[in-house]
């Protein structure tokens, strides 16, 4: 059926309309069993051609095996393909969500698996996201031990970037099923139950003991009090630390420089853990040192004591025979 609709205002060229208590559909099928047979719907735009300018919506047939530029997939597979400018996906519901679902063999035969809401809110996990990304429960395999919602396992969302694009997905522990893996992460505050630096002897090289200018610098270290300038609860009240300026100028491999554009630097502050260790090892060293000679000393003066009460006996002794022999 070839249908050339002359230039009138009815933009409708095909109407179907009926009451049926059933499907009521357009149907196509290409029943050939070529392996570039195809069945779907195209549009093409007034500048379109068969390559460009065009939408195809449709379903590769059962022997199909000619994926092209413009031919996705393999055999039954449904496409949806559109070559031309950016692609819009939109619900004009002012009120209502997009919603991406997959199917299942029981009743009810779709899962919802992601929802995009009117508000702009990205949910994977949940049907009722509240903030730009929400992942809620997010598990594929193995165990959690939960979110806090009830049987709420832990997530494993993955996110494998690095910087430039680079993936560090080879830096995450052996069998590691799920976790978190990006290049930098910045935020107002974090909680966590434990956290866990990598320092197993194989990772490191250069390996030197720290010396006593260790000591000299930590000493320099001004520890500060401080307000954020921007209080928010994960951040407000009196804070605790250094400045990170000052800490550059003694310990300028733990001060880092951020890429946003003022160039905020921070610094790592589990790097001073170390350090003043090893400072209050030194400090120890010479409290036992002090000890020692304290104890030494102690013992001196035990028998210099023992010694004098010795000389005041003799003394005693000296007066008697004095007095005897007179």
């Amino acid at each position: 059926l070839d249908v050339a609709a002359s230039t009138t205002t009815n933009n409708t060229v095909v109407n179907g309309a009926g009451s049926i208590n059933d499907f009521l559909q357009f149907n196509i099928q290409n029943t050939s069993t070529g392996t570039h047979a195809q069945s779907g719907y195209a549009a093409t735009a007034d500048n379109g051609t068969a390559t460009t300018g065009f939408a195809w919506v449709g379903i590769n047939n059962s022997t199909f095996n000619f994926p092209t530029a413009y031919n996705v997939g393999g055999a039954n597979d449904v496409s949806y393909v559109g070559s031309g400018q950016d692609m819009y996906i939109a619900n004009a519901n002012n009120t209502k969500s997009i919603i991406f679902s997959t199917g299942k063999v029981a009743t009810p035969y779709f899962d919802e698996r992601m929802r995009m809401t009117n508000s702009g809110f990205l949910g994977i996990g949940t049907t009722s996201p509240n903030a730009k990304l929400d992942l809620t429960g997010i598990k594929s395999t193995g165990s959690g031990t939960g979110t806090g919602a009830n049987n709420d396992a832990a997530s494993q969302a993955i996110i494998p970037s690095g910087q430039n694009g680079t993936s560090r997905f080879n830096d995450w522990p052996n069998g590691w099923g799920g976790g978190l893996s990006v290049y930098d992460v910045c935020g107002a505050g974090t909680f966590f139950n434990s956290y866990i630096t990598r320092s197993d002897i194989r990772l490191k090289k250069d390996i030197n003991s720290m010396s006593d200018q260790i000591t000299t610098n930590l000493l320099k270290l001004r520890p500060v009090t401080y307000l954020m300038k921007e209080q928010i609860k994960e951040s407000e009240g009196l804070q605790y630390g250094f400045i990170a300026q000052e800490v550059k100028v003694l310990f300028p491999s733990i001060v880092t420089e951020s890429s946003d554009p003022n160039g905020t630097i921070g610094m790592n502050y589990q790097a001073l853990i170390a350090p003043a260790i090893y400072v209050i090892q030194q400090q120890q060293v010479k409290i036992e040192k002090l000890q020692s000679e304290i104890e030494l000393v102690k013992t001196q003066n035990d028998n210099l004591q023992k010694v004098m009460i010795e000389i005041e006996k003799l003394k005693t002794q000296l007066k008697s025979l004095q007095a005897n022999s007179k």
